[in-house]
């Protein structure tokens, strides 16, 4: 299943908001609280570690499309 970049995040919150605090977040899935804290408000992106740490597999695909030249 596809997942919007926003149900990741979602997803990822949830994730920390097991934990007490931010920093316990951190030390369990392998992130500094400050990283934490940064992604939780849209500072730092969505790494590959980052999603394989709460569940979820990052696939970049890209897509190559054809315009005509207005001359």
């Amino acid at each position: 299943m596809q997942l919007t970049e926003q149900q990741v995040r979602a997803k990822f919150l949830s994730a920390v908001q097991q934990y007490p605090s931010q920093a316990a977040a951190g030390e369990a899935l392998g992130f500094t609280e400050s990283y934490i804290n940064r992604v939780l408000n849209g500072n730092r992106p969505l790494t590959d570690e980052l999603c394989r740490a709460i569940g979820v597999q990052r696939t970049v695909e890209m897509r190559v499309t054809y315009e005509e030249i207005e001359e």
